[in-house]
This record gives C-alpha cells, structure tokens and sequence, in this order.
C-alpha cells in the first residue's frame, strides 16, 4: 500500500476559506522548509535574528482593503428584497463615493512614501484601477436612480473588477512579506574588497 502525499501546507482548508490565505500559507510553509533544509545542510548555528514587526506592503492598496468588502456590501445591496430601487442606489452611491475618497487618500500617501518607489504596476493596480473602478460605480447608482437600464450591468462588471483587484492586491502583498522575510532571513554577505588597480 503507497503512502498518502504529504501536502506542503497542512490544514489550510481549516485556516481560511478562499484562496489567498491557502496561497499565503502555502507560501510560508514552503519559506520554511527552505529554512529548514538550509539550516540542515548547514550545520553552523545561525546567529538569532532580532525581532522585528511584520513589513508593511509596498503601497497602501485601495483595493486590498476595500475592494472584496465592496464586492460584498455591493452583491448584498443588490441581492436584498428592496420594494424600490431608493435604497440600493443610496447604498451603491455612497460605496461608490467613498472608494473615490479612500482612493484619492491611498494615492496621496502613496506618493509622500520615502521607502519604495512605485513602478507602472502598483500605478495601475493600486491606484489608477480602484480609482476607475469607484468613479464607475458611482456612476453607476447614479443611472440606477434615473432607472437606466444600463446601469446594473456596469455595477455588475464593477463588482467583478474590484473582486480581481483585491485578489491581485492580495497576492502581491502576501509575495512581497513573504520575499521580504526570505530576504531578511538571509545572513549578511561580507563587503567584497576592490582588487589592485
């Protein structure tokens, strides 16, 4: 009789029920099984690292953070039994004002930030996508309350936008911690001395 496969990470399926913390977790365990098997074919004790605080990620998302929330609140709003359509817009508008408002805050912090510099993709995703995204849903309550049969569908494909960005946001951020901690992880490499001119 063969052996069941061991998977790489255990129990995900208890820790989380979508797919980024499964990816996240995955992406831990296998960091350390590469500690592991280094620490192993390396012998000499490793110096304790000091403790440190989780690094933040590379640019405050608008998306990160409020875009599966909004796909939620959004497919909530429109899935509940309203007796008019007042409410859903209200609802749907305000989403769409406020993801404006936080998009706006994301982009000016993440201009003021000393640290990292934003290469065209966090532009695109963290920035110029959540700001269309938001923009177009308010556009969207805003047909929706003249009763534009257009409207639904723009907030439908909005919802299915802002779900992407999240999950792309999502897995950026967890790559990045992740890559960071493999690279802090790392032993200094001594400073290399110029050869003889």
């Amino acid at each position: 009789m063969t052996q069941p496969r061991k998977m790489i990470c255990p129990s995900t399926e208890a820790l989380c029920m979508d797919g980024r913390c499964k990816i996240g977790h995955c992406l831990i365990a296998i960091r350390d099984r590469i500690e592991k098997s280094e620490a192993a074919a390396n012998p000499t004790p490793a110096p304790a690292p000091a403790p440190s605080a989780p690094a933040p990620p590379p640019v405050p998302s608008a998306s990160a953070t409020g875009g599966d929330a909004s796909t939620v609140l959004i497919s909530a709003t429109l899935s509940a039994p309203w007796k008019g359509l007042a409410g859903a817009t209200l609802v749907v508008g305000v989403c769409g004002a406020a993801g404006v408002a936080y998009a706006l805050v994301v982009a000016w912090r993440a201009t003021r930030q000393t640290g990292y510099q934003l290469v065209l993709e966090d532009w695109v995703w963290h920035l110029f996508l959540p700001m269309i995204a938001y923009t177009a849903l308010f556009v969207g309550a805003a047909g929706l309350s003249h009763d534009q049969p257009w409207a639904l569908f723009l907030i439908a494909a909005i919802a299915l936008l802002l779900l992407f960005i999240g999950i792309h946001n999502a897995w950026d951020t967890v790559t990045y911690v992740v890559a960071l901690r493999i690279e802090e992880s790392q032993p200094p490499k001594p400073p290399t001395r110029p050869g003889p001119a």
